[in-house]
C-alpha cells in the first residue's frame, strides 16, 4: 500500500459519501429530472472497471474504497431508471 493508493483512496471513499447521499435524495424525491441516464451507466461501468484494475495493480485500499463508491454508483442507477419507468406508467 503506497501513499498514492491512500489518497486515491480518500478521492474513492467521499466520492462514495456524496454517491449514497445522491441516492437519499433521490429516493426522497422519487423523480429524476435532467440526467442524462447513459452518462450514469458509463459511471457504473467506469466504477466496475476500476474495481477490476486496483485489483490488478494491487492497490487493495483504492480497491476497498471503490467498492464503497461501485455500490452507490450502481444503486442510483437502478433506483433511477426504476423511477423513470415508474413515472411514465403513472402519466
Amino acid at each position: 500500500m503506497t501513499n498514492l493508493d491512500l489518497a486515491n483512496t480518500a478521492f474513492e471513499l467521499v466520492g462514495g459519501v456524496l454517491g449514497w447521499r445522491n441516492v437519499i435524495q433521490l429516493v426522497r424525491d422519487k423523480a429524476v429530472q435532467g440526467v442524462y441516464l447513459p452518462l450514469q451507466g458509463f459511471y457504473v461501468t467506469w466504477s466496475l472497471w476500476n474495481l477490476w484494475f486496483y485489483w490488478g495493480v494491487e492497490c487493495y485500499a483504492s480497491f476497498v474504497g471503490q467498492l464503497f463508491m461501485a455500490s452507490a454508483t450502481v444503486t442510483w442507477l437502478v433506483l433511477a431508471i426504476r423511477y423513470r419507468r415508474y413515472s411514465r406508467v403513472r402519466s
